[in-house]
């Protein structure tokens, strides 16, 4: 079994503690796990608090370092426009392994946690649109090694009648040209959505674009860890991938499925 790079500890808005995180990990025989705690520069509950920011960074590097199971530092950033250099500076600072980038919020609002009834305001269509620009404009500003969760906009089910095959072939171009990695997301499986992020269709364009491939189970406590990886493996497996991303101090290589 590959790698899990994404999970949430206490340190965000996850529960539990890392050595349960690990135990679950080798219980799923992963080569390794990854911890991506939040950091939004957004005032919002689920990110590492600006106070404990050094103390969760120095916990990680020493768990890093002392695990007897491969453990690596990640980090979830969001991106948002206008705080390019402030995002930058941050992740220049640490250590990290590797480095998720995430669209959490259309302008000011946080999409996928609140004020659901914003969804009617706008033509679903149109808020794709502008979901997906935000994503391929964070894909191609060099900050971050992952894209994950390609398509959180559809979490509460909300999605357009329209064909959006050329807005899937837009970002999986926008993912090759920016160089970043894509994630399967499994915890979408869990969600109103039911599916898998990316659905397959920008799955199979990320495939034809040849834009690599991760696996995150984007787990909030330790039993979620690997969550359907099984599945996952095998739709990779149809689609046409062979391999994996594993990254270590930010430098890839290819782990065969």
């Amino acid at each position: 079994m590959p790698v899990d790079y994404h999970m949430h500890t206490v340190f965000s808005d996850g529960k539990g503690k890392h050595i349960d995180y690990i135990a679950k990990g080798q219980k799923e025989q992963l080569t390794a796990i990854g911890f991506s705690e939040h950091i939004c520069f957004q005032d919002v509950r689920w990110t590492v608090h600006p106070d404990v920011v050094d103390h969760w960074v120095s916990a990680m590097l020493e768990l890093r370092s002392k695990s007897s199971f491969p453990v690596k530092f990640g980090v979830e950033m969001d991106y948002l426009e206008g705080k390019e250099e402030e995002i930058a500076a941050f992740l220049k600072k640490y250590d990290f392994d590797y480095v998720y980038g995430s669209v959490h919020f259309i302008d000011e609002w946080n999409f996928d946690v609140n004020r659901l009834d914003k969804f009617e305001e706008f033509d679903t269509y149109d808020l794709y649109k502008k979901y997906f620009r935000l994503v391929q404009k964070a894909a191609r500003s060099g900050l971050f090694d992952i894209m994950s969760h390609a398509d959180l906009i559809k979490k509460f089910n909300y999605r357009p009648q329209q064909d959006i095959t050329d807005i899937y072939r837009e970002t999986a171009r926008a993912f090759q040209e920016g160089g970043v990695v894509f994630e399967i997301n499994t915890s979408g499986q869990n969600k109103k959505c039911a599916e898998f992020y990316p659905a397959r269709p920008l799955i199979e364009a990320c495939f034809k674009a040849g834009v690599p491939v991760t696996l995150g189970s984007d787990a909030h406590k330790p039993e979620e860890v690997g969550q359907h990886f099984n599945e996952a493996i095998a739709l990779l497996k149809e689609i046409g991938y062979t391999g994996v991303v594993s990254f270590d101090k930010r430098q890839r290589q290819v782990l065969t499925i």
